[in-house]
């Protein structure tokens, strides 16, 4: 797998974990054995890894900007109107 396949997959991934609750929560318990899952090739454990890694940072960052966009409804929801 090259670098734009392994980014590809990533992505894939991440948009069907994002869909699925159920999903999310057992990649949060088994990350790799849910990455298996959804690599149907013969990828290397090198390979795993590094997709793993990078579902679990694209995830935490998905994670982050919902938390920001939260907070900053918040904030706004105390702001008087003029």
């Amino acid at each position: 797998m090259n670098a734009n396949e392994i980014k590809a997959k990533v992505d894939e991934i991440v948009s069907k974990l994002s869909g699925s609750t159920t999903a999310l929560n057992k990649h949060k318990k088994d990350p790799e054995g849910t990455v298996r899952g959804f690599i149907k090739t013969d990828v290397t454990n090198d390979i795993i890894k590094k997709i793993v890694e990078a579902v679990k940072a694209k995830l935490n960052l998905d994670e982050a900007r919902s938390e920001e966009r939260r907070g900053g409804k918040e904030c706004r929801s105390r702001w008087s109107p003029y």
